[in-house]
């Protein structure tokens, strides 16, 4: 599978997930000029915009700055400008990005065209999307609360997808950096998976629990992989 093909079924599945995406309005000036894995890049995340809710239901536009999931955060003073402005800072580490937080969590979505990219550079970016996901906390529920012991949130989760055109690349990735890619700290777990499309296989490198991580695996590869 070419990444062609795979970003279509990398953004349906996610949109059925409750995931919404962002699409940065400043992409469009320059969309004419582009390389052409760039006008990939943003043709199929402009397809994907256009069906996708902001907060209350209301149809957001490609040009309104970010297209995001339903229930975004759960608090009144949180506004859109607030999770606009995370989304573009967490932009620049990523080729696409969309999150959900309708499960009481936050859920950050995030995909990398890893092909020349070297490993040590995607462990690097790795630290830096960690350490920009504490940005995030604000949008999950809080458990509790009082004014003795503040709040506890639930968790904010960032799944770093990268993606390799070749198992080759895929497979080195995997045995010499992939480790390096995980974090959890302070309420926010970083996790890098690792999607090999010359062999259709996505290999996750989460905490999750054994058997609840094969069977969501496999629906992620049935997903991620389904020809149109």
């Amino acid at each position: 599978m070419t990444l062609t093909e795979f970003i279509p079924n990398f953004i349906e599945y996610s949109k059925s997930e409750g995931f919404g995406f962002y699409l940065p309005t400043d992409q469009f000036s320059g969309f004419p000029k582009a390389s052409g894995k760039s006008q990939m890049l943003l043709a199929a995340a402009t397809a994907a915009a256009f069906t996708t809710v902001f907060g209350s239901g209301v149809m957001a536009g490609a040009i309104g700055g970010a297209l995001v999931g339903t229930n975004i955060g759960h608090s009144n003073r949180i506004s859109k400008d607030e999770l606009v402005a995370d989304l573009q800072k967490m932009k620049e580490y990523c080729d696409l990005i969309c999150i959900k937080s309708n499960t009481g969590g936050t859920n950050v979505r995030i995909m990398i065209d890893a092909d020349g990219v070297s490993g040590e550079t995607l462990v690097g970016r790795c630290a830096m999307i960690h350490e920009r996901g504490l940005d995030f906390r604000k949008y999950t529920m809080t458990l509790f609360k009082s004014w003795i012991f503040g709040g506890s949130r639930l968790p904010t989760i960032i799944e770093v997808v990268m993606i390799f055109s070749t198992h080759k690349l895929a497979r080195d990735f995997l045995q010499n950096y992939a480790d390096k890619c995980k974090h959890s700290k302070k309420g926010v777990m970083a996790y890098p998976w690792i999607v090999d499309l010359e062999d259709h296989e996505i290999t996750r490198k989460t905490l999750n629990v054994p058997f609840l991580t094969k069977k969501y695996a496999e629906m992620l590869k049935a997903g991620f992989f389904r020809r149109v």
